[in-house]
């Protein structure tokens, strides 16, 4: 199985009984009994997706669940223009039935595309081992984009393979319409951008002997090619991607890239020409409706600070994700293996059995000399370090490249295989015994899709009936999920914001007409790196203590079930008045008269004014004035209703300072 079998054209070929037809009508069946597996809305992402596909169809690009419909500026438009068939027929199914047809086009591809590098059993193998991955098979019932990405990933290798050495210098559509293949990559996921670097990377830095020269002398020279003859640079041969010999140009440059063969800067600008511009077509665009032009990587950090701060800052992120993603490639990406990995020696165990091989492969001196197998290696080294920076992480992000995984585990495996004795058949049966957890992960797959289960392929039913038949048709809801929410309830809503000033933070929603706040513990939220995963539980806490204020919110709807909850906003008598004198007060203090702030912030506290952060106003104000014992109580208030607000604790403690330091100062 794992030996190599060259033909007289170098090319290693499949038998000439297939199993490819078993192959595919084996994973078709699998994927059709999956497509139940989730719902669609089951990641919110899915919903976006199919809101995005539904504003297309009306001849526009805008966000439907927002309350203005604003331009959709987050959401790249490449998979909802894949999606349009299914939006125009309405149906969420024929969704889903697209994923299963990109995840069966790209077993096609796959087959087709690695022929050159694996015998006929290794080929069945690889493909074996992606098409019936759990993550394939769950992929298959989803309306998620990494399966279309996955198949362009795949379309753009074999344009590639047709385009590089071989391809006629004369011809610039092969290296155009490549260009065009990675900027509507980069349209369906914004990682498409790694595949534009990639080529990029490729055509600059990729020592070449002259690429052009190169492939035509290798088909003068192919047919009287000896096959397995060893390269020799003394007899002026050079080694072609399929390990043919064939004679060295004598003009060609080495250890040049790409670009720099013959006819290198023609494919470069034809490259360039057909990928820069779609590419750069949706950050214009956005620029232009939004003045956003990057809404499309929120998923990158912010880095807040300067210097050191922000230094810092990243290289936590860094060192948190190094720290994770061995587990998630090898372990729950490469095994499959359901739910969190397990926190002992088997981690270590997974890991190492899968690690070892895909390093070997993608370290592979044979593989780094074909030109496919570099611009691969290239792909997957800077996908990894993108994601080494992206915020979150799941094992979905792992899955465009798993089939790459696997192709580089064969790699090291047959290289592995060649210096121990007689472990072909080692091997042979821990790739079955690997198959055969696939196939039993499978069979679980198959099942859950078959059977209702809440949070996977069923939404809170309960929950949307009841905001379906009590809540206003015009009503505006705040909640994590708001493309969800629209989906399934047809009210507009608003995703929850961060905030540190509650008054500000509830001033906006009444401004923005926001009735209801929604908390959804039902959905799953994405794993996401220690950094930002620390804002957002914040984020989540501060929002879930204010919704306990009786006078502002009332609970309205609850289902433990269901893990929902539903308040609704009740404005406090004199709450917006107060706030607007509130800000007005805060324009004094900004103008330095800190005194007439003082007696209104004094004016406001003595009219009862629904203000959470009135006391720390007053209090500081006072204590700027230089009068500590005006300020205790109120800071002291301040500090009672915002325990995590660490402004007022500092503030009290420093006003506890002042007076100490009188109180001294009047003892003696």
């Amino acid at each position: 199985m794992f030996g190599q079998e060259k033909s007289r054209n170098c090319v290693f070929r499949a038998s000439r009984q297939s199993p490819l037809p078993i192959l595919f009508c084996a994973a078709g069946l699998l994927y059709f009994l999956s497509l139940d597996h989730y719902y669609v809305g089951r990641f919110n992402d899915d919903a976006r997706h199919w809101l995005a596909a539904r504003s297309l169809c009306s001849g526009a690009y805008v966000d439907l669940a927002h309350p203005r419909e604003i331009p959709l500026t987050h959401q790249l438009p490449g998979y909802p223009l894949l999606l349009l068939p299914a939006a125009a027929a309405g149906s969420m199914q024929a969704a889903k039935a697209a994923s299963l047809l990109f995840l069966l086009a790209s077993l096609l591809l796959l087959w087709n595309l690695f022929g050159e590098f694996f015998s006929a059993g290794q080929r069945t193998l690889l493909t074996a081992l992606w098409a019936f991955h759990p993550s394939t098979a769950e992929q298959s019932g989803s309306v998620m984009s990494e399966p279309a990405f996955l198949l362009f990933s795949l379309l753009i290798l074999k344009k590639f393979q047709s385009w590089s050495p071989e391809s006629r210098p004369e011809k610039m559509r092969p290296a155009f319409t490549l260009g065009l293949l990675c900027a509507f990559s980069a349209w369906i996921r914004p990682q498409g951008a790694v595949w534009i670097a990639a080529v990029s990377a490729y055509l600059l830095f990729v020592p070449a002997q002259g690429k052009a020269a190169a492939g035509r002398m290798r088909r003068a020279a192919a047919p009287s090619a000896a096959p397995g003859a060893a390269p020799s640079r003394s007899s002026g041969t050079m080694e072609t991607p399929e390990g043919c010999d064939v004679p060295r140009d004598p003009e060609a440059p080495e250890g040049r890239g790409v670009l720099w063969g013959p006819g290198g800067v023609r494919d470069a600008a034809a490259f360039a020409a057909g990928a820069f511009p779609l590419w750069l077509l949706p950050f214009l665009r956005n620029w232009w409706t939004a003045n956003n032009p990057a809404g499309y990587f929120l998923e990158l950090p912010s880095v807040s600070g300067e210097g050191l701060g922000a230094v810092s800052m990243l290289g936590r992120l860094f060192w948190d994700q190094l720290s994770h993603y061995p587990s998630l490639l090898f372990v729950e990406g490469f095994w499959g293996w359901p739910g969190e990995p397990p926190a002992d020696f088997r981690v270590l165990l997974l890991t190492t059995l899968a690690a070892v091989p895909v390093f070997v492969g993608f370290l592979e001196r044979q593989g780094w000399k074909n030109p496919v197998g570099k611009l691969l290696r290239l792909y997957v080294a800077l996908y990894l370090c993108l994601h080494l920076f992206w915020v979150n992480r799941d094992v979905r992000y792992v899955y465009p490249i798993l089939p790459f995984l696997f192709v580089f585990c064969l790699q090291g495996a047959r290289s592995i295989a060649g210096r121990m004795p007689r472990s072909k058949y080692l091997l042979g049966g821990a790739a079955a015994v690997l198959i055969g957890w696939f196939l039993i992960a499978d069979a679980g797959v198959v099942r859950a899709a078959r059977r209702r289960r809440l949070n996977e392929n069923a939404p809170p039913e309960r929950t949307l009936a009841w905001v379906r038949e009590q809540t206003p048709g015009d009503a505006i809801f705040m909640g994590a999920y708001k493309d969800f929410i629209y989906l399934y309830s047809g009210r507009k809503a608003l995703r929850y914001s961060s905030f540190d000033d509650p008054d500000a933070w509830y001033f906006g929603l009444l401004a923005q007409g926001v009735g209801y706040l929604w908390f959804d513990d039902y959905h799953q939220p994405i794993n996401v790196a220690s950094v930002r995963r620390r804002e957002r539980r914040r984020d989540v806490e501060r929002l879930q203590e204010q919704a306990q204020d009786g006078g502002r919110f009332q609970l309205v709807f609850s289902d433990s079930e269901e893990a929902q909850r539903i308040f609704a906003l009740r404005e406090p008598p004199g709450f917006r008045p107060a706030y607007e004198r509130l800000r007005g007060i805060m324009a004094e203090i900004d103008r330095g008269k800190l005194a007439q702030a003082l007696e209104d912030l004094a004016r406001l506290q003595r009219e009862g004014a629904p203000l959470i952060r009135l006391p720390f106003y007053l209090g500081t104000t006072a204590m700027l004035l230089g009068r500590p014992g005006q300020a205790l109580a109120p800071l002291e208030e301040a500090a009672r209703r915002e325990p995590a607000f660490e402004a007022a604790s500092n503030n009290l403690r420093r006003n506890r300072d002042m007076l100490s330091v009188r109180t001294d100062e009047a003892m003696r």
